[in-house]
């Protein structure tokens, strides 16, 4: 994180050189004579353009040297048939948005799905599932079904408030009743979980505090019946032998 905002903050210190130039050199021009004027205009120009070009140009590069390495790691994932692929194809899908899954990568990620265990949630991000989400939108029931199956066990409140936006796909599959039975247990199942863990986040909430949490030893506020001095007195008594 800190190397990614040093590099935000070069690329706007970049940009603001490049608009700051423009306004002196834009000044300049306005004040030369006729003839160097048409010079300046020029220089202004090519100058103010080259930052900019170049800032797009190093964006591009490192897009794409990005992209390579996630597809290398992508298939070293699956050249291995390791779970760990189910996130690295995730990312490589949503972070490169002109690559579509081919056919076997598409094979690869439905089985990974459908071996996805409850256990194994933290394998994904929310990023991962939100993409996870979205491959919905592709037109292949089987993965469809995949889907819905892996997000019944691994999938929380941020990925059920997707799944209720039922409309923007339920076009894809029409009148699939498969489809539409997965998305239907898919949803109760995770507002199933989502309201266990609500409840089970307040079985211990008292509903009024009288005392304060960091008093650890409350003093006794009722008389008790037995002697203070037999509380902790060792129990007299012969055991019995077989």
């Amino acid at each position: 994180p800190i190397v990614r905002q040093r590099k935000r903050w070069e690329e706007v210190a970049l940009l603001l050189l490049s608009g700051l130039c423009f306004v002196v050199f834009g000044r300049l021009t306005l004040a030369a004579p006729g003839e160097w004027a048409c010079f300046l205009y020029l220089f202004l120009t090519i100058f103010s353009l080259s930052p900019t070009a170049f800032f797009w140009a190093r964006t591009l590069t490192r897009r794409n040297a990005s992209t390579l390495a996630k597809k290398n790691e992508v298939e070293h994932y699956l050249a291995s048939n390791d779970i760990r692929a189910l996130g690295a194809l995730l990312d490589f899908y949503g972070d490169s948005p002109f690559w579509k899954l081919s056919a076997q990568h598409k094979e690869i990620l439905k089985n990974l799905l459908i071996q996805l265990k409850p256990e194994e949630g933290q394998l994904l991000s929310r990023k991962q599932k939100k993409y996870l989400v979205h491959l919905l939108y592709c037109d292949e029931k089987n993965l469809a079904l995949a889907i819905f199956r892996a997000l019944e066990q691994v999938g929380n409140e941020d990925q059920l408030a997707l799944l209720k936006r039922r409309n923007s796909y339920q076009s894809v599959f029409g009148a699939e009743q498969e489809v539409r039975d997965a998305y239907r247990s898919c949803v109760a199942t995770i507002e199933a979980r989502a309201a266990l863990g609500r409840s089970g986040s307040q079985l211990l909430r008292p509903s009024s505090s009288l005392e304060r949490a960091d008093t650890y030893l409350r003093p006794v506020t009722q008389k008790v019946d037995e002697d203070a001095d037999t509380l902790l007195r060792a129990e007299m008594g012969t055991k019995e032998e077989d």
